[in-house]
C-alpha cells in the first residue's frame, strides 16, 4: 500500500531522504509540509498531519492523506526511530464534498419553495421569506 501511494518500491526508497519518498504539500497553498518523522524525533510525541495534506507520488499522482507518526523507543525509553502510518482519504474527501453540495442544494430548494394555502380571508402565498395576499 505504501508503495502504491508513494510510487517508490521498498528497495528504491531505502537510503533516500524521507522528504523525497514521502513528498507532502498543503492542499491549498502547495507549500511543502513539515517532515512528520522529524517532528516526532524532535518532540518525542505522537503527531498527526494537518488536514488538507496531499501526498505527491514519484510519478506525480496526488492523494489526500491522513497520517500519524509515533516514536519507537528502546527499553531505556530512548527514541531509536519513528513509525509513520498514513492512508489515502481521497475518495472520502470527494464523497464529503458531494454530500455538502447535495445538502446545500436541498437547503436552497427548501428555502425558496413557495407555500400556498387558502384561508377564509383569501389566498396567501409565502415565498422567498415574504407573505403575499391576493
Amino acid at each position: 500500500m505504501a508503495e502504491d501511494l508513494t510510487g517508490w518500491k521498498e528497495d528504491q526508497a531505502m537510503g533516500q531522504p524521507l522528504a523525497d519518498v514521502f513528498h507532502i504539500v498543503n492542499e491549498f497553498n502547495r507549500n511543502r509540509c513539515e517532515n512528520p518523522v522529524g517532528k516526532v524525533l524532535q518532540t518525542g510525541g505522537i503527531i498527526g498531519l494537518a488536514n488538507n495534506t496531499i501526498l505527491i507520488s514519484k510519478n506525480g499522482k496526488e492523494s489526500v492523506v491522513a497520517d500519524s507518526g509515533a516514536p519507537i523507543k528502546d527499553s531505556q525509553n530512548k527514541i531509536i526511530g519513528a513509525v509513520l502510518v498514513f492512508r489515502d482519504i481521497t475518495d472520502k474527501r470527494k464523497m464529503e464534498a458531494e454530500l455538502v453540495k447535495v445538502q446545500k442544494l436541498e437547503s436552497s430548494r427548501q428555502s425558496f419553495r413557495p407555500i400556498f394555502y387558502n384561508q377564509t380571508q383569501g389566498q396567501r402565498a409565502w415565498t422567498h421569506g415574504r407573505l403575499f395576499n391576493y
